[in-house]
């Protein structure tokens, strides 16, 4: 989770981060990383109902605009010789 200082209406004031080994695990479906997603979303809703968490997840949105998804890339730059 980053904070951000927003510079216009349209950025984010917080980012939340999902780290993945390699781009192609970030884009792509799997049915584990799904699953583990789904049990740590019931252990913090306390319910195994995904209705009802996103019921629950509703009224955060109230306050708050999601601004949508971007996708990052990390590149560690080499020291010049």
């Amino acid at each position: 989770m980053y904070l951000h200082v927003p510079t216009n209406p349209t950025d984010p004031d917080v980012v939340i981060c999902t780290l993945h080994a390699s781009f192609a695990k970030a884009l792509d479906y799997n049915a584990q990383d799904d699953a583990k997603g789904k049990d740590i979303a019931a252990k913090h809703w306390k319910t195994l109902d995904e209705q009802k968490q996103r019921d629950m997840a509703a009224q955060r949105f109230e306050f708050r605009d999601f601004l949508g998804t971007a996708y990052y890339r990390e590149i560690n730059l080499k020291p010049m010789p």
